[in-house]
């Protein structure tokens, strides 16, 4: 046994000790802000898509959703966040929101992290800052995140890791503005879409339908009675819907077809007693489902379809509109009489009213009133669509 030994074995206090490796110091990353706005960029790519799929292939409207759906939403996309993010810090060591943002994760050594402790990190991401993205816990986290990330510059889930962060540029913000304004551009291009019927140009009398009833759908008028593809009423299901006529006799459609096609499409409200009377919400559907047939998907496209009235029995000048003052004017004119040409349309509405206040006076009124005391009350409004015969026709050779 060597000396060096022996005093080792006899007084090991006296041994110089090896000089140990360093403890590992994580970088400090106080940026708060441009990591929240990161991470926001990332998710907000992530629901895009999310919504996009969903939209397009079942039919989904993103813009009426509850808020217990709306949760939902938020837990897929946090599944899809832990499928993405691990792949991306694995292979790049930075999502999109953080190349944007100058921002990039490593390990200790400086390497790539593997995808387990790519998802180990984005696991305590949202566990401890977003709070189990539970509506306003995860706010209260995120805000605790905030004032960590603020003060210490190193949050729970980086103390294994290197979070670095390049110089802030300005570009960075425009990269941001520009993708987040592309997304709601997207999201805005796709709702109209989805609101646009399926079916284009002539119509059969089952495409007339499926259009009207796609509207219903969309934006929920649970309350307006749809259509069989055969063209038939169907009255909504739900027990208190509105009664546009509280006495009303409401015909079947009267539907003539020309070579297949649908030629036109009317009905009748009657009322005898002398209620006080209501529109009908059905004239409006039932003319955007063939009006709508006639443009593009975008909204500036309405314009290119012109109309005119060619008759009317109220105060107003006949001047030239475009689609949406169709469906206003059918709206603010309630009881009137009209001719209205459009596209390859014509529209029109007759109305008998005796013992009622004077429409043309009350046009824009949702209500008509009987007269006090009047001998007798009644009201017949007949509602008619037609597919211009030439251009039907002419589409069917």
């Amino acid at each position: 046994m060597t000396m060096e030994q022996t005093t080792t074995s006899i007084a090991p206090w006296l041994h110089e000790p090896k000089e140990s490796e360093p403890a590992f110091v994580p970088p400090k990353a106080p940026y708060p802000w441009r990591r929240y706005f990161a991470r926001g960029l990332d998710f907000g790519l992530i629901q895009t898509v999310y919504q996009v799929i969903l939209a397009i292939f079942l039919g989904i409207n993103f813009s009426d959703r509850n808020l217990l759906l709306e949760i939902l939403d938020g837990y897929l996309c946090w599944s899809i966040v832990f499928l993405l993010e691990p792949l991306f810090l694995a292979k790049w060591g930075k999502t999109p929101g953080k190349w944007i943002f100058g921002l990039s994760i490593r390990n200790k050594d400086g390497g790539l992290l593997t995808r387990q402790e790519a998802f180990d990190r984005t696991k305590e991401v949202f566990f401890q800052g977003e709070g189990y993205n539970i509506p306003f816990y995860n706010l209260y986290r995120n805000y605790q995140s905030y004032k960590i990330c603020r003060d210490d510059g190193v949050m729970e889930w980086d103390k294994e890791l290197r979070y670095e962060a390049k110089p802030f540029r300005t570009i960075s913000v425009l990269g941001y503005l520009g993708i987040t304004a592309a997304t709601v551009v997207l999201m805005t291009c796709i709702g109209f879409w989805q609101m646009i019927p399926p079916h284009k140009g002539i119509l059969t009398t089952a495409e007339f339908a499926e259009n009207y009833n796609h509207q219903l759908k969309y934006f929920k008028m649970e309350d307006v009675s749809m259509l069989t593809p055969e063209g038939k009423w169907v009255e909504p299901k739900q027990e208190n819907y509105t009664v546009y006529f509280s006495s009303d006799i409401l015909s079947g459609p009267v539907i003539e077809e020309f070579n297949g096609n649908l030629l036109s499409f009317s009905f009748t409200i009657e009322n005898t007693e002398g209620d006080v009377l209501t529109p009908s919400a059905e004239k409006q559907w039932l003319t955007a489902a063939l009006l709508r047939t006639q443009i593009r998907y975008y909204y500036p496209h309405l314009m290119q379809v012109g109309g005119h009235v060619a008759f009317t029995n109220d105060a107003d000048e006949q001047v030239p509109f475009y689609i949406p003052s169709v469906m206003e004017y059918i709206e603010e004119h309630p009881y009137c009489a009209y001719v209205i040409e459009t596209g390859n349309l014509r529209i029109s509405q007759e109305v008998t009213l005796v013992g009622y206040e004077d429409a043309q006076k009350h046009y824009n009124n949702h209500y008509l009133f009987p007269i006090e005391n009047a001998e007798e009350t009644y009201c017949s409004l007949t509602f008619t669509l037609e597919q211009k015969p030439e251009l039907t026709s002419t589409e069917t050779k």
